[in-house]
């Protein structure tokens, strides 16, 4: 039987300011695809300044 799984990618808009929708999204999934290479479940919280 399958196992699932959850990946959260949590983007902190303080540290990374958002100028824009398209901004966001591209941002959001880096972080994303971030926590996916993580096995299982995971959440992963975007720390960086860009």
């Amino acid at each position: 039987m399958p196992s699932i799984s959850l990946s959260f990618g949590i983007l902190n808009t303080l540290l990374t300011p958002i100028n824009s929708y398209a901004q966001l999204a591209s941002i959001a999934t880096d972080v994303k695809k971030s926590a996916k290479r993580t096995p299982g479940s995971s959440i992963l919280i975007n720390k960086k300044s860009r």
